[in-house]
């Protein structure tokens, strides 16, 4: 953490914790995306893109959802 004068700990103390506790909800809120996503599913999207944009498509998701749980994760772990 940056170095800060004695003054001002109790803010710095305040937005550290504040930072972590929106890491925190951040996480709970992809959790809980990721569970309705995978209790309801995914939209149809039907025939109108060919089979490899689908796949494509699916694989950025993946990585999307990969990504955005990975970052309060990492967050977490080097606190």
């Amino acid at each position: 953490m940056v170095v800060v004068p004695f003054r001002h700990l109790l803010a710095k103390f305040f937005l550290y914790q504040l930072h972590q506790t929106i890491g925190i909800v951040a996480f709970v809120l992809i959790t809980v995306r990721l569970f309705m996503r995978f209790r309801h599913g995914r939209a149809d999207c039907g025939d109108a893109i060919a089979p490899w944009q689908r796949q494509a498509a699916n694989a950025v998701h993946a990585s999307i959802y990969v990504l955005l749980a990975a970052i309060p994760i990492l967050g977490y772990l080097a606190a």
